[in-house]
């Protein structure tokens, strides 16, 4: 199974769900005071065509993302690498 939280994987819901958790698992496990799930990607690709199985694999990451938050009873906050950098910083975290 994978492990990177990646739009690309194309991994369907229940596996989508499965590293996100043990991401954000692991994350808690080592007391981070920031916990992000980073969907990162290197590539591009028009989205725009919603029977596309990347434009699925996006949605699917978005749902899991939302799905986690709400489970975990957190706030989801869309946010670039920048934006968790500053937050970490705030709190002196690392």
């Amino acid at each position: 199974m994978p492990t990177d939280y990646r739009p690309e994987l194309e991994c369907d819901y229940d596996a989508t769900m499965a590293i996100a958790e043990a991401w954000v698992d692991d994350m808690i496990r080592r007391g981070h005071p920031v916990l992000y799930l980073f969907a990162a990607t290197h590539n591009t690709w028009d989205v725009g065509d919603k029977s596309h199985p990347r434009r699925k694999a996006l949605e699917t990451t978005i749902l899991v993302s939302r799905d986690l938050a709400s489970k975990l009873d957190l706030e989801l906050v869309p946010a670039s690498m920048a934006d968790i950098h500053r937050e970490a910083d705030r709190l002196n975290a690392f």
